[in-house]
């Protein structure tokens, strides 16, 4: 008896007419009314009748109160764009349509890469001279009195850190896919950067993170925390509960007898506490290659992979992803490629008008342009766009409301991810986005210097050292 609604319990059907029980269709014609939202109807239906299967009792007062429920758990549960037309096609194609590339894009196209950054920045016309030396120039009073050789080093240092930035959340592949894009359709392409980790799944031909999977890509810390992660494997989407108690296998079993997930809740204090015990021995197992972060880090991560796990495992196992998904130890891959891992994927911000004294201007999804250009980036080999745009969703609860506030709010001008902007006539350059709705080039203000500190020449720009004091 696991759903209720009042006096009355929903089942699947109610032939008798009996008061004790609500159909799931009479059921659905008091709820669907009330969500005020369309795109909401088909994840909110699935929730609906896992709900009324669960073993978990549940108990509303109203039907408003059941409603609310339902949009809270979408909320936690589904990705961006779920079930929206044109979102959710591309499975199939990322699948058979990845292969490894016969040549690699940064030889065959090396003056695209050369020309990364934006132009107001000159390229120093050497190569040949380290950053390092630019940045030791830049403390040389013979070069500081002069005004002219000073902007040109100046300006070769902040090209290089800008193409660093761009190479570092971008696998070179996809970002000429993009490119290749933009000039087809016309259109600006915002893109959030993919960590470096990723890179090399990606360009090995391994399956990005489809649109469904909520799961994280591994970092560091998960080296950390889950014993049967391997350094190979890093970058890959993981599925594991940090526990002590945890183990592939273990879950696996538990799940064979009906216990999906092992654990009745996510971990608590007295979990970390045990897990903290065992961290000194991993430590040392993975060597000097690991540092580890502070306690406070691994704790709130602890906590995060755990209700992540917590949240999702009956979906791997027994839910709307066991189709298409198998666990093979804390990876999750899926079915169709099981011999490899699935790794993160690049996410669309936006598309844009094409340039011109338009930079930054965003692209009305009512242009035919956009559903173009998305659908062809989901088609190549290397980008394979998994979803659409994050500023083209409209959430409908505040729940959800607070996570696209906080997605767009971390490529702004306080933060250090600033998008990969990708326009017609091959330009790619830096952006963040602004409190005006737009995008703006990262030396749009000289105080926007926070991304500098990620990348080699930039962080020489911000803080020179003299090569030689004398």
């Amino acid at each position: 008896m696991p759903l209720h609604v009042g006096a009355a319990r929903i089942s699947r059907n109610n032939r008798f007419n009996r008061s004790s029980l609500c159909s799931l269709p009479n059921a659905w014609a008091r709820i669907q009314p009330l969500l005020g939202n369309p795109s909401l109807e088909a994840g909110a239906k699935i929730v609906l009748a896992k709900w009324r299967g669960d073993t978990e009792v549940r108990r509303f007062a109203t039907w408003p109160e059941l409603t609310k429920a339902l949009k809270e758990e979408l909320g936690r549960r589904e990705n961006y764009f779920f079930q929206q037309q044109g979102e959710n096609l591309n499975i199939d194609t990322v699948i058979f349509k990845t292969d490894v590339p016969t040549n690699s894009i940064g030889w065959s196209e090396a003056k695209f890469f050369e020309e990364l950054g934006h132009p107001g920045n000159g390229r120093w016309f050497d190569e040949r001279v380290s950053s390092r030396a630019l940045a030791d120039m830049m403390l040389t009073d013979f070069i500081k009195d002069d005004r002219k050789l000073l902007a040109m080093v100046t300006q070769g240092l902040k090209r290089r850190a800008e193409q660093e930035y761009l190479m570092m959340n971008m696998v070179k592949g996809a970002m000429w896919d993009a490119a290749q894009v933009a000039d087809q359709f016309q259109v600006g392409i915002a893109v959030r950067g993919t960590g470096l980790l990723a890179h090399m799944g990606i360009e090995s031909g391994d399956p990005t993170k489809a649109q469904e999977f909520k799961n994280k890509t591994s970092k560091e810390v998960d080296l950390i925390l889950c014993e049967e992660m391997e350094w190979s494997q890093l970058g890959a989407v993981v599925h594991y509960d940090p526990r002590v108690e945890w183990s592939s296998r273990a879950a696996e079993l538990q799940s064979t007898l009906g216990h999906a997930p092992m654990f009745f809740a996510a971990a608590g204090k007295a979990d970390w506490e045990k897990k903290k015990l065992k961290i000194p021995e991993r430590l040392r197992k993975l060597g000097t290659r690991v540092k580890a972060p502070p306690d406070s880090v691994l704790e709130a991560t602890f906590m995060s992979r755990s209700k992540e796990y917590m949240e999702e495992d009956h979906e791997y196992r027994k839910g709307h992803y066991a189709p298409y998904t198998q666990l093979v130890g804390p990876y999750v891959r899926l079915k169709l490629r099981s011999n490899v891992n699935m790794v993160g994927d690049h996410d669309l911000f936006a598309f844009t008008k094409p340039g011109g004294g338009e930079y930054g201007v965003f692209m009305p999804d009512t242009d035919g342009r956009v559903a173009q250009a998305q659908k062809a980036l989901q088609n190549k080999p290397t980008f394979q766009a998994q979803h659409g745009g994050i500023w083209y969703w409209k959430p409908g609860t505040d729940f959800n409301i607070g996570i696209k506030q906080k997605i767009m709010g971390a490529h702004g001008p306080n933060g250090d991810e600033p998008l990969v902007y990708i326009r017609p006539g091959k330009q790619v350059t830096a952006a963040y986005y602004t409190s005006s709705d737009n995008l703006a080039s990262v030396w749009s203000d000289t105080g926007w210097t926070k991304w500098m500190g990620k990348t080699h020449s930039g962080e020489l720009f911000l803080h020179p050292v003299a090569i030689n004091q004398d």
